[in-house]
């Protein structure tokens, strides 16, 4: 998986915190391992953009980058659905978020 470019300074403080609840959430949301991971990235690459403090990374910071990014991507790819992926699979997983119930059981 390709890493999120460096948008200016970074604070490290936070990130595996970010991944590690991102992750969780995710796959309990029963997004695949590679949509729990690329959302994982982007909570991690939120939260180290936030100097000097320990990060957070909401669903709506989240989504803002991945929107951003997308923008940047789709310009990449001229065409190929390649670079549009990632930018669909957020908003998979926050789909699936909204739709679970807290009491839900796995089958």
């Amino acid at each position: 998986m390709p890493a999120l470019p460096l948008r200016g300074p970074i604070d490290i403080v936070g990130a595996g915190d970010a991944v590690t609840a991102s992750l969780a959430v995710s796959l309990a949301v029963e997004a695949t391992p590679r949509e729990a991971i690329e959302v994982a990235s982007l909570a991690a690459s939120v939260v180290i953009h936030q100097l000097g403090t320990t990060g957070a990374a909401s669903p709506q910071a989240i989504a803002a980058l991945l929107e951003s990014t997308c923008e940047v991507a789709l310009q990449q790819a001229r065409g190929s659905l390649t670079g549009f992926e990632s930018c669909l699979i957020f908003f998979r997983i926050v789909k699936r978020g909204s739709n679970s119930s807290p009491n839900r059981r796995a089958a």
